[in-house]
């Protein structure tokens, strides 16, 4: 007698494949350890950039700002330590912004970029101190729930995606633009995102949406719908301005012709870079209050 008859083993693989199975994929962290902290300005009492905070790998960074003074502290992000560009950080009372003039906690996503600082510019008085502190990355995957039987004769029973999910966050907030001028070139903070749409809130028009080609210069046809000379106010955060960046100038000096549909210009889409910037200009004759927020979607 065989020790495995056959008949037993089939009968029980076919018993098997008629429930339910449950994949679940784990969680990764990235770095696996999360550093001492780092002292960034040492109560300083002169402009400086300070020590660079090391934050390749990971996901966030806290910088706390200490003492007593009248300076400005900036925020810094950089992918070579030699080229640095503003990025936002958000305090712990909710405000955001790219430098702070108060002592506080400032949280800043750092998942794209090799290092960051906290340079002090407009010394008057007093001494500043700044500590910084990374926290892991961490790449979470969704559980998979397979209902159905595996097909007879069938051993592909699916696989698992990563997570999708939809993010919202303020990089221009209620900022004062002056007549005929911008914003300037703000960081759209790119991670591993698929799309970025931005959504436009201004008080005045005419008004501009540019942002800057692989290959550089500012045009507003990187965006669709394209924002070029707006002669609308989108004064109400209920009902923004809304544009699609599309990573490429679709515009016809390029050579491209003009998508006349959403589902055409998504055809020309390619994912954002992590160095990737806007600017909103102010057309008009007057003051304009100007509020930026971006719709981040991973799939």
């Amino acid at each position: 007698m065989s020790i495995f008859p056959l008949d037993e083993i089939l009968t029980t693989f076919k018993d098997l494949t008629s429930k339910a199975l449950r994949v679940v994929t784990e969680s990764k962290i990235t770095g696996g350890y999360s550093p001492a902290n780092l002292t960034m300005q040492n109560a300083v009492t002169a402009n400086g950039n300070g020590t660079i905070l090391n934050v390749n790998e990971f996901a966030t960074a806290v910088l706390e700002v200490r003492g007593t003074f009248s300076a400005t502290i900036n925020f810094e992000c950089s992918i070579d330590d030699t080229n640095w560009y503003s990025i936002v950080a958000t305090k712990n009372d909710g405000t955001i912004s790219s430098s702070c003039t108060t002592t506080g906690l400032y949280e800043i996503k750092v998942a794209v970029w090799k290092s960051i600082r906290a340079r002090v510019s407009g010394y008057v008085s007093g001494n500043v101190t700044v500590v910084g502190k990374v926290s892991p990355l961490v790449n979470a995957e969704k559980s998979m729930q397979l209902t159905d039987s595996i097909p007879a004769g069938s051993s592909l029973i699916g696989k698992t995606q990563k997570y999708s999910k939809i993010q919202l966050d303020t990089l221009v907030n209620a900022t004062s633009v002056v007549a005929g001028g911008n914003t300037g070139n703000i960081l759209f903070g790119v991670t591993d995102e698929y799309e970025v749409w931005v959504l436009i809130n201004i008080d005045q028009q005419p008004w501009t949406l540019n942002a800057l080609r692989p290959w550089g210069g500012n045009v507003a046809t990187v965006f669709y719908p394209s924002r070029l000379n707006v002669a609308t106010a989108y004064a109400s955060a209920n009902t923004p301005a809304v544009s699609l960046f599309l990573g490429i100038d679709i515009g016809t000096a390029v050579g491209l012709g003009t998508p006349t549909s959403m589902a055409e210009a998504k055809g020309y889409h390619l994912p954002p870079k992590p160095d990737a910037t806007f600017q909103v200009v102010n057309g008009s004759a007057n003051l304009a209050t100007i509020t930026v927020r971006v719709l981040r979607i991973w799939r």
